[in-house]
């Protein structure tokens, strides 16, 4: 016999998933509803509702020999919907208001067993669902309180629950979640969880700890406070890769339609440290409001360890080393500029990248940064080191105001002299970062330094004087230019390089616009520094118009030349031979009479050389046109000796292979 329809609404049908709390009310509320009807075999109940859900189609029948079954044609609610359910009681008893259902089965996409006890009179039901593999779901019903219990339920099944994009893919739940009007808690523990973005760049795989969580409400707003432990498995939020676990966050705070506040938070990190933070959400769009951090001191080799050796290998970092102890502190506003507030101190650190020799021991800081104030700026190094160049110790004093870092001036010791800086800058403006400084060093060993650096010996000394220098972040990259021009001293001359100019100084493929001039330098100096040979006398040397990207030539007008002025001008043969050879097949020495070869060294007149640098060519000149080359050295005096060379246009690779071959002593020389 058939009963009245009720309701009915139309339901799409997605496909099969369970929900179990759906599961768990439609069962309640389709044997609630046929209470009354149970005197006949079968019953229509049509469409049935309650807070949250709807089923359709639901029909009861009753079986002789005390079994039931329930058919719901489709089931819509708590975020899922379900379509040709059929719950079977092999054991189903109506006694003193009381429905049981015993050793019942539910199908759908997988086969259940079920038993249930309902009281409507009372609002009472226990419900019970496994599964063969050992998971196992009880709800239990008192009025307005809820008591659902896991053992080893699939997360998966409640991702409807969770808030977010990032869901849970594996993974077993074990526990209790009990709901009241008010309040609720819950103690659940979890073990093989996995998860992951669409990137695959924050992920989590077999992951097992427990969760502890209560709320009670409070006028208006929930009142919330919870505990994570951290027991097992790895996480990835590149580029930070966590494989140690032995974790535990603990929070608490409020939430207020859609405004969560974390009042307090706290991450205990085995080894590496504490982190206290604080945070407001708008659960609406899952957006920061604002935000603050503070750390204890954290190792800072365990911070290292956080990043994936791949990623630190991708970035040139493979070998970077660190030690010590390191404080933060943050803090920042939607809506705002930049950073409310920062805070970083360091101490007692220690940098080490032993691959390109480059070390800095002893570092101590303490930088603080707020809105709207100023703070004092401190850095203590006692040593740096940069392959074989050392420097320190350092101490910096300075202000942070208004996102800029001031420092009036800063005396480096380097080497047997001293690297002076002062004016130095540090900041943001409109959103994009700018520096600058300006400075001089007093004379450098040469010798010293040359070693150090791992260049060919050298001998005299250097000094300089460094103009205005600035870097600012744009649009497209980054500029680094000097206002006005670096003035050295050299090789007993005077060097000045100015238009300098590089785009994107850290990029992939930098760009340098520069022009150097150098006037008066010692030959005898620079030819004895590079075994080139004895030349005595003075040159001047002009590279114009240089353009070079990713630190390699693209044009230049370069043009050496003998410095006006009477001084002492010799030549050894040595040197004749290695200009011959700059000069390329073809160059030769020609000696006004033949017994002169024996000489050791030759008078000169002038010497010069150029070379027009365009698509990798070089369009070579003299002091003169000889015939049909130029000349390179015009002789003069007793005995006398010219150089000519005859290649006017050589490949820049021929070029730097010509000077290499000079360097290493494996040029020859033409005497005619």
């Amino acid at each position: 016999m058939n009963g009245s329809r009720l309701r009915h609404t139309p339901c799409d049908n997605p496909g099969w998933s369970i929900h179990w709390p759906a599961v768990g009310a439609l069962l309640a509320a389709a044997l609630a509803a046929s209470g009354a009807l149970a005197q006949f075999v079968a019953i229509d109940l049509g469409t049935l509702e309650g807070n949250g859900w709807q089923a359709e189609r639901v029909r009861v029948a009753f079986v002789a020999g005390g079994g039931a079954r329930v058919d719901i044609g489709a089931f819509a609610g708590f975020g899922q919907k379900l379509a040709a359910v059929r719950l079977e009681c092999a054991r189903f008893a109506a006694l003193r208001g009381v429905w049981r259902c015993d050793d019942g089965v539910l199908q759908g996409p997988e086969k259940l067993a079920v038993s249930f006890a309902y009281t409507p009179a009372q609002r009472s039901l226990v419900l019970a669902l496994a599964t063969t593999d050992g998971e196992s779901w009880q709800l239990e019903q008192a009025g307005d309180a809820f008591t659902l219990k896991l053992a080893r339920a699939q997360l998966v099944r409640v991702t409807p629950w969770l808030p977010g994009t990032i869901k849970p893919s594996a993974g077993r739940l074990s526990g209790m979640l009990h709901m009241a009007p008010g309040g609720f808690n819950a103690e659940l523990a979890f073990e093989g969880a996995a998860f992951a973005d669409a990137s695959g760049l924050t992920a989590g795989e077999n992951l097992a700890g427990t969760l502890a969580l209560e709320a009670r409400q409070d006028g208006g707003a929930w009142r919330w406070n919870t505990r994570l432990k951290w027991d097992t498995g790895a996480l990835l939020i590149d580029p930070v890769y966590v494989a140690e676990a032995g974790h535990q966050l603990t929070a608490a705070g409020s939430l207020k339609d859609t405004h969560l506040e974390i009042d307090s938070a706290r991450l205990d990190w085995r080894a590496l440290g504490r982190i206290d933070g604080k945070a407001g959400i708008d659960t609406a769009t899952w957006a920061l409001r604002h935000w603050a951090i503070e750390s204890s001191e954290l190792d800072l080799a365990d911070m290292r360890a956080l990043l994936p050796q791949t990623w630190l290998e991708q970035h040139g970092l493979a070998d970077l080393s660190l030690r010590g102890r390191a404080r933060l502190a943050a803090s920042a506003r939607a809506g705002a500029a930049g950073m409310e507030s920062v805070r970083i101190g360091l101490k007692e650190a220690k940098l080490d990248a032993p691959a390109r020799r480059i070390g800095v021991d002893g570092i101590d800081l303490d930088f603080e940064y707020r809105t709207g104030g100023a703070t004092p700026f401190r850095l203590d190094i006692a040593q740096a080191r940069l392959k074989g160049l050392e420097l320190g110790p350092v101490s910096a004093r300075g202000e942070v105001r208004d996102e800029r870092l001031a420092i009036a001036n800063l005396i480096i010791p380097l080497l047997d002299g001293v690297l002076a800086l002062n004016e130095i800058e540090i900041g943001r403006l409109a959103g994009r970062w700018r520096a600058q400084l300006r400075g001089a060093f007093t004379p450098l060993s040469m010798q010293r330094l040359t070693a150090a650096l791992d260049w060919h010996p050298m001998s005299g000394s250097i000094s300089a004087v460094l103009p205005q220098m600035n870097y600012v972040e744009t649009a497209s990259g980054s500029t680094f230019s000097v206002d006005g021009a670096l003035l050295f001293k050299v090789f007993g001359g005077d060097a000045s390089v100015d238009g300098i100019r590089i785009d994107n100084p850290f990029g992939r493929t930098p760009r340098l616009a520069a022009n150097l001039k150098l006037s008066g330098l010692d030959l005898e100096t620079m030819t004895g520094a590079v075994k080139f040979g004895s030349i005595t006398g003075r040159i001047d040397i002009n590279l114009e118009n240089l353009e070079m990207e990713n630190w390699q030539p693209l044009s230049f007008d370069a043009h050496i030349a003998t410095s006006p002025g009477d001084f002492r001008k010799r030549i050894s043969q040595r040197a004749v031979q290695n200009i011959s050879a700059i000069g390329g097949a073809g160059a030769g020495a020609a000696i006004q009479a033949s017994f002169m070869r024996f000489f050791d060294t030759f008078g000169y007149e002038r010497l010069g050389l150029s070379c027009r640098l365009r698509n990798g060519v070089c369009e070579m000149g003299g002091i003169d046109r000889a015939g049909g080359g130029y000349t390179i050295v015009k002789g003069g005096g007793l005995p006398a000796l010219n150089v000519v060379g005859y290649n006017r246009f050589v490949g820049w690779q021929e070029m730097l292979d010509r000077i290499q071959a000079v360097i290493e002593g494996n040029s020859k020389m033409v005497v005619q």
